[in-house]
């Protein structure tokens, strides 16, 4: 989690999960911090199939999700979790 996508005031914090993807990593990006980059596109098929993802679509030929964990990890820091795109 990138810290600029930590809101907090009042006692209510925010915090941004981080996306699974089925997309090639670029240089300058770092896996947990960017994107969680699956190591196949079977895989997280697999696991859009088993509901281990609460959204999934595809984008240029690449799979893109929020999986539950994620979403927990974020609910075990903070009081609310905020999805972007």
């Amino acid at each position: 989690m990138k810290q600029s996508d930590v809101v907090s005031d009042n006692h209510i914090t925010v915090l941004v999960h981080i996306a699974d993807t089925t997309r090639q990593q670029r240089d300058y990006e770092v896996d947990g911090r960017d994107y969680h980059f699956v190591a196949s596109r079977e895989q997280m098929e697999r696991d859009i199939q088993n509901h281990l993802f609460i959204e999934a679509g595809q984008y240029n030929g690449n799979l893109y999700g929020t999986s539950v964990s994620s979403v927990v990890e974020v609910a075990e820091q903070a009081s609310y979790c905020c999805q972007t795109s």
